[in-house]
């Protein structure tokens, strides 16, 4: 709501259609897609007529410096540079679980968002306090209304700490999915929360000359939030995610497949018991079959899935515990970097 009142025109409409979408970036380029429920548009971009809708964000989501083209059914499309996109929304956990897959956290879709997992707890809605709720307002059409001079990018200095805290990043990320997109990801994220804040601070204290840079300090502090608060939040989202309701799915489609006896289940009767979307269903299945513990034939029923063990198969090797992810330690004690000192006092790796 403060958005609209602040920016009506930057805020582009929900699209029904791919087509749609294209042509509303196209009449605006820069702005801003809120989806009060993200539920939806997980739902209606999962298959069909508007999957493409997730890869064309993926092809815009790095503010491409050339032109963007595509060729729909009735004309070809041509989108011109620059080409700025933001995407504000909320979702219920259950419902983030339900409506994405695994190559959505694993293939880049969610690591290129920036996740802030809350509890219920409030403390404080600006609705509640007009004063502050214009005050917000407020600062949000100043922002958007004024024109932002050239930025030069990050300055020597602060481009050596975000390379080097970058470096020391990559050596204590966890490599095993699907924590590794996400920590491929803090770079960019870092730097553009440090333009972020530092054309803020310009805006409304310091004030932006032409060519303005991006100073170490603001890198420091993203690097910081990044650690120290952004990233426990999003292990326990992903913890949540990504290995319980996962495993739930993969406990039950093999509890509905060992009722079937050597007989083996019916593909249909085994997603209704999983409980889940067919395409979601596929994965669970995947990796059952990496697992070695199911086997897929066809009979008279259609294609039937049977436990390996019943249709007299042994699994190889030890198998496997079943768990898809491994939790990594609290990555909350990683320092955003230790060592020389830089500008402004502010830690150098």
């Amino acid at each position: 709501n403060m958005l609209g009142e602040a920016a009506p025109s930057k805020i582009l409409p929900d699209a029904g259609s791919f087509e749609q979408f294209v042509d509303d970036v196209q009449d605006r380029p820069r702005g801003i897609i809120v989806h009060r429920e993200f539920a939806h548009f997980l739902k209606r971009t999962e298959r069909g007529y508007a999957e493409p809708l997730r890869t064309l964000l993926l092809d815009l989501h790095d503010c491409p410096t050339r032109p963007f083209t595509r060729s729909l059914k009735k004309k070809k499309v041509v989108i011109e540079p620059p080409i700025v996109l933001s995407m504000v929304a909320g979702i219920a956990t259950p419902l983030l679980s339900a409506y994405t897959t695994r190559n959505d956290w694993c293939g880049g879709f969610l690591a290129r968002c920036l996740l802030i997992y809350a509890d219920r707890t409030r403390l404080g809605h600006p609705g509640r306090d007009p004063q502050t709720r214009q005050q917000l307002v407020s600062a949000l059409a100043t922002i958007a209304s004024t024109a932002v001079p050239p930025c030069a990018g990050l300055s020597p200095e602060a481009a050596s700490y975000h390379f080097s805290w970058a470096q020391q990043l990559d050596r204590e990320a966890p490599r095993q999915e699907p924590y590794w997109p996400f920590y491929a990801a803090l770079p960019s994220l870092a730097a553009k929360i440090a333009v972020l804040w530092t054309y803020d601070a310009g805006l409304f204290v310091t004030g932006l000359a032409p060519n303005w840079t991006v100073p170490t300090e603001a890198v420091w502090l993203a690097a910081k939030f990044l650690c120290e608060q952004y990233l426990p939040r999003l292990h326990a989202l992903l913890d949540r995610i990504t290995t319980n309701p996962f495993e739930g799915m993969r406990q039950r489609a093999l509890d509905a497949i060992q009722d079937g006896g050597a007989q083996g289940r019916p593909r249909a009767q085994v997603i209704r018991a999983t409980g889940c979307s067919a395409k979601i269903f596929g994965e669970v299945l995947e990796t059952l079959q990496h697992e070695g513990l199911v086997v897929e034939s066809r009979d008279s029923r259609g294609v039937v899935y049977v436990l390996r063990e019943l249709a007299g198969w042994s699994p190889p090797g030890n198998g496997t515990n079943g768990t898809p992810y491994t939790t990594v330690g609290s990555p909350d004690q990683m320092p955003p970097a230790s060592g020389n000192v830089g500008e402004g006092g502010f830690p150098l790796a």
